[in-house]
């Protein structure tokens, strides 16, 4: 693990040090990013010594398939880090049984739910942003998985633009998180399940992935290589892509690797 206070993005920060040490596996934290980036060239703002910016460094023995399983050992990790640990869960704000409302929490019936492919949300708002990336090195496929978490920040800290759409755990847990225990129950979760992806086994993460998705059942609009789409969700997955109900009765599938965007109406 390399911890610095500052740096451009912790993905540049990975894709620097993990060539640069022979790297197989190795993660990387700053406190503070000057330009960190999401997907289709958004910014992510994070609180200085209140949330979790980190990254991730992979170089398989081989190349990691379907390409999806980058962005979902993010997600998964985090999602489970958060659900297996009473330390860190995060609670339904609409309990159906609220005689159950402290039990245990599964990532079938979690709070928590993965809005394709890479944010995490609670209640409608956003935790956790996950940016993959890939190159390759040497001749070999290498990865870097940056995760940006909202841990410790609140309204008061965030731009107006993002106060009614972003959270944190704070805001859903009421109380302060350890950032360091929680970075390592992440990254512990993160490299059992990288363990299993490089050795060809992704019917766990991907049964995971679908658990915690909150697509099935919603009406969408789906970018599809610039063919824009509506229909209700009736399948979606990493590995298989989304299945459409369209509004005339079809049923319109869509690979994984030609889904460009997807908004939930």
């Amino acid at each position: 693990m390399i911890r610095v206070f500052g740096t451009t993005s912790t993905n540049d920060l990975a894709w620097r040090e993990g060539p640069a040490r022979g790297a197989d596996f190795l993660a990387v934290a700053a406190d503070v990013q000057t330009a960190g980036r999401g997907r289709h060239g958004r910014s992510w703002h994070a609180s200085p010594g209140k949330d979790l910016l980190f990254s991730v460094f992979l170089r398989p023995p081989r190349a990691l398939a379907p390409a999806g399983v980058v962005t979902a050992l993010g997600a998964v990790a985090v999602c489970e880090a958060l659900e297996r640990n009473p330390e860190f869960q995060v609670l339904s704000p609409e309990p159906k049984n609220t005689s159950t409302r402290h039990s245990a929490l599964t990532t079938q019936h979690s709070a928590l739910k993965i809005r394709w492919p890479n944010d995490l949300y609670v209640g409608g708002k956003k935790l956790c942003g996950i940016l993959a990336e890939s190159r390759e090195i040497a001749g070999c496929a290498a990865y870097v998985v940056g995760i940006g978490l909202n841990v410790n920040s609140g309204p008061e800290d965030w731009p107006e633009e993002i106060r009614e759409t972003a959270t944190s755990l704070l805001c859903q847990t009421g109380r302060p998180t350890d950032r360091g225990r929680l970075l390592t129950t992440i990254l512990d979760r993160f490299r059992e399940l990288y363990a299993q992806a490089a050795a060809g086994n992704t019917a766990l993460l991907e049964a995971a992935w679908q658990n915690a998705s909150d697509l099935p059942g919603k009406r969408v609009r789906v970018d599809a290589a610039g063919r824009l789409v509506q229909g209700t969700v009736l399948s979606a997955g990493f590995s298989e892509g989304i299945t459409l109900a369209l509004d005339e009765g079809r049923r319109l599938a869509f690979a994984a690797e030609h889904v460009t965007r997807v908004e939930v109406d």
